[in-house]
């Protein structure tokens, strides 16, 4: 589609547009993530060994369209992957809406319990495990924040759903859940799975520290800070750059 931004600053300051048309990337992430992933993607690809087509992991799946970090990569570049959610209510309209994708109902943490329980929010993406995380939301949305109830959800320990789920090269790891990012981040076993990009939500309004962490947990494995979003940090595995 036209760039509707250049046509009304254009507009606005009285010039005419050029004669070729300036498109609008596609985009369905919250901030642009996907067109960066997409673009690392091709940066990285005449570095990369021939795998049987691209293959994502995304940890708090939530809509299957709005704000997916993976959902431009299933339509634009035939991806295929899996998806975790903790909420049962988007499991059915996930599958409906991403048939090539597995879909698994279960919340992603660094712990070894069966079950854990999910804070339920009325805005669905801000569903969470983190009470405090989703309280944070209250003052600056209101009523569409607020906690409608709790539930008890199946939990996968991060390891054990690289080693069930991780069947080939991931050439990218989306984790979004609300708070417990940097949990899940430190107990990635980084010598055994590594996804060749993550990208990951450092919810500083609540922990400011967040940032200066994931830093250092992916340096120390081997990754670079290749960009930051309004609400994401993006890394790359070094050995592809």
């Amino acid at each position: 589609m036209d760039n509707p931004f250049i046509a009304a600053e254009c507009s606005r300051a009285g010039v005419a547009q050029n004669l070729i048309d300036t498109h609008l990337p596609e985009t369905y992430a919250q901030a642009g993530e996907d067109i960066i992933i997409e673009a690392l993607l091709l940066a990285i690809a005449s570095k990369a060994p021939a795998t049987p087509g691209l293959f994502y992991l995304e940890i708090g799946a939530n809509h299957p369209i709005q704000t997916s970090n993976t959902y431009l990569l299933y339509k634009k570049h035939s991806g295929h992957g899996v998806l975790f959610e903790a909420d049962p209510d988007l499991i059915p309209i996930l599958r409906q809406v991403r048939p090539r994708d597995q879909v698994v109902h279960a919340a992603v943490t660094d712990r070894r319990e069966p079950t854990v329980m999910l804070n339920v929010s009325r805005a669905k993406e801000l569903s969470t495990l983190d009470l405090q995380h989703a309280r944070s939301f209250e003052p600056m949305l209101g009523e569409i924040a607020s906690i409608t109830g709790q539930i008890s959800v199946p939990n996968l320990h991060i390891d054990d759903l690289l080693a069930r789920y991780a069947t080939q090269p991931i050439h990218y790891l989306s984790i979004d859940v609300e708070g417990g990012d940097l949990a899940i981040m430190r107990a990635i076993n980084f010598e055994r799975f590594r996804p060749r990009i993550l990208t990951c939500e450092p919810s500083t309004h609540i922990y400011r520290t967040n940032p200066e962490d994931m830093l250092q947990v992916m340096a120390a494995n081997g990754y670079a800070y290749i960009a930051r979003t309004a609400v994401n940090m993006i890394f790359v595995d070094r050995r592809w750059l």
